[in-house]
């Protein structure tokens, strides 16, 4: 996770407009999106600038993993995976067995432990937001993801 620079870390980040910058920057469309509802985020560094991060957030009485962006120069590298399992852990200590997100990259979510929700399943999460986006199925194909959260010994 490194690219031969400053020493890396993760850690929880309350700087939320640095991270709906660096959402902004990384191609989310989220420019008028509130941070009010972000119950807890964790942001990687590399020499001090904020270069990923990824949210837990509060929406309709259920909290979602959102806000996961990584900077184009720090991209498979095991990043967002990273994030995503701090995220995890803080859901998991939170009681949650479920962890929801939408997802605008579905692969990326598949790759570490994600599946796609069929449309026929119920789900607290849906897709209603994105369809007024210019970008919805022309540069961006979401999906509604799920993770069922297992404990430290393995079991759900």
């Amino acid at each position: 996770m490194t690219s031969g620079r400053g020493s890396p870390s993760f850690r929880r980040i309350d700087d939320y407009e640095a991270v709906k910058e660096l959402s902004i920057r990384a191609g989310l469309d989220v420019a008028d999106k509130p941070l009010d509802d972000i119950v807890t985020a964790f942001g990687y560094y590399l020499d001090g600038k904020l270069m990923g991060a990824a949210a837990l957030e509060r929406e309709n009485g259920h909290l979602f993993l959102e806000w996961v962006a990584v900077d184009s120069s720090e991209r498979r590298k095991g990043v967002g995976a990273a994030l995503v399992a701090l995220v995890e852990g803080d859901a998991r200590a939170r009681g949650m067995t479920k962890l929801w997100a939408k997802a605008r990259a579905p692969e990326f979510y598949r790759r570490i432990g994600f599946r796609i929700v069929r449309e026929d399943e119920k789900a607290p999460k849906t897709l209603d937001g994105c369809i007024g986006c210019p970008q919805f199925r022309t540069s961006c194909n979401p999906a509604i993801v799920i993770r069922e959260l297992k404990d430290r010994d393995g079991v759900l």
